[in-house]
């Protein structure tokens, strides 16, 4: 088949459409027009797998900032079945990752945990999984006040960031997570030795 006239090809261009109207809030409707034509095209082939996921988490990353918890559910729900049926693990990852941001995102922080730990399962092949889950967890956590699991799951998060980007994000949610435990000797020795604290970020 002709490359430049592939769905693959049409995928791209509609990835990119949808992350032009994502960014301008007036463009509501064509960013949702243009990441259903993108799941469609997606969901029309085993071929595109990653793409209905990757597409999917554009989507509902959209309704959760909306707080359209419902419609995300729904979404999340229907492809975690698909996920299950395959056992594809990356799509077992994300559903669950994106249904503990739904609870997370509502205030709804024990619900939020069991779907995260499941996230953290399926992705643990995944250092930066790991990393993103394990910041979640630990804010879920401290929203609870368990701080003990919200330290030793921001400690986690700091140790499975590979790149400068998430180590600092690694190590703002430790010292969150030291603050919050009300651990001030901790937190200020923490802070001390922090990249933050030496403008290394």
């Amino acid at each position: 088949a002709d490359r430049l006239n592939s769905d693959w090809c049409k995928l791209r261009a509609l990835e990119l459409k949808y992350y032009v109207y994502v960014a301008d809030p007036t463009k509501e409707k064509l960013f949702l027009e243009t990441i259903d034509e993108y799941l469609k095209i997606a969901a029309s082939s085993p071929e595109y797998q990653q793409e209905l996921y990757d597409g999917t988490y554009a989507k509902v990353e959209y309704l959760i900032d909306m707080k359209r918890y419902i419609s995300a559910q729904e979404i999340v729900r229907d492809l975690m079945k698909k996920a299950e049926t395959s056992k594809y693990a990356e799509g077992l990852y994300l559903c669950n990752y994106l249904m503990g941001c739904i609870y997370q995102s509502r205030g709804d922080h024990s619900m939020a945990i069991p779907y995260l730990k499941n996230a953290e399962q399926y992705g643990i092949n995944d250092s930066m999984h790991v990393s993103l889950v394990s910041r979640e967890l630990s804010i879920s956590y401290q929203a609870i006040k368990k701080y003990d699991e919200a330290i030793a799951f921001a400690r986690r998060c700091w140790a499975f960031a590979n790149n400068k980007v998430y180590k600092v994000f690694g190590e703002y949610t430790y010292l969150i997570a030291l603050y919050e435990s009300g651990n001030e000797t901790e937190f200020m020795k923490a802070y001390e030795a922090s990249a933050i604290h030496r403008g290394e970020i």
